[in-house]
């Protein structure tokens, strides 16, 4: 199997104001994202980066709480998720039972993580999603496997990120997620297993300058292997694994 050799963007810049605008930590995301419409029986991801990792990783046991709009309290399980080697964790939130159709319901989260932060800039302010019409049984269907398109290379103020993007696009009309396992092509190197959201047809896998799911070694090449989810946990068809190269250094 020959690697895929991709186009890689460099970006040197210093200006310190600059890259912490790019680069935020210590904080949650959540997926879907909130404010999305999603089915029923769906289920959702709490990921922790920075200093939050260890907090959404002591959550695993525990229980959450989505409230209705009427004031309606479903029971949310934390169930275990995926550690990456680079301060970000992710749990996966089971809901207890079947969501209501046609209704928001917010995610209580302060109680179990006060003063919690979203890095998420595109997210609603709030963690609220609106369910649609009713369950999502069907599994996602291929359009266009996934297949490595770029990767980008980037350093502020010394600080260095490597990410590859990968394509694909499905026929799913709720919100999808990916579960990737990054291994080398050659040598011992422990394998690395972490969550990554598809957003409009796009997986992007590694780390900024602060944290990450994947850790890359520069310009080495890499097996990927992409197993993807819709948000009710319906499994795509599997693919083969991809072979390409980590962005490297000028």
């Amino acid at each position: 199997m020959r690697p895929f050799l991709l186009s890689t963007f460099v970006l040197v810049a210093t200006a310190g104001v600059r890259a912490q605008a790019a680069c935020l930590t210590d904080g949650v995301v959540l997926f879907p994202r909130p404010g999305a419409t999603v089915p029923t029986n769906s289920q959702f991801i709490l990921e922790g980066r920075g200093s939050e990792a260890k907090r959404v990783a002591a959550l695993v046991g525990r229980e959450l709480f989505l409230k209705s709009s009427d004031g309606a309290i479903v029971k949310v399980e934390v169930r275990k998720g995926w550690t990456s080697e680079l301060e970000r964790t992710a749990v996966r939130l089971i809901p207890r039972s079947e969501l209501q159709p046609a209704s928001t319901y917010t995610l209580m989260l302060d109680a179990e993580l006060p003063g919690w932060r979203n890095l998420d800039d595109r997210a609603a302010d709030l963690p609220y999603w609106r369910t649609g019409p009713g369950k999502d049984r069907d599994r996602p269907r291929w359009r266009k496997l996934p297949a490595p398109a770029e990767g980008r290379y980037t350093v502020e103020d010394g600080r260095v990120s490597r990410e590859v993007r990968f394509d694909l696009e499905l026929s799913e009309e709720s919100p999808a997620w990916a579960v990737v396992l990054l291994e080398r092509a050659s040598g011992r190197h422990n394998a690395q297993t972490y969550f990554a959201p598809i957003d409009s047809g796009i997986i992007i896998i590694g780390h900024d300058g602060c944290s990450g799911g994947f850790n890359f070694d520069d310009g080495r090449a890499y097996f990927a292997t992409i197993e993807v989810w819709d948000a009710a946990g319906n499994r795509a068809p599997p693919t083969k694994r991809l072979q390409f190269h980590a962005p490297k250094a000028p």
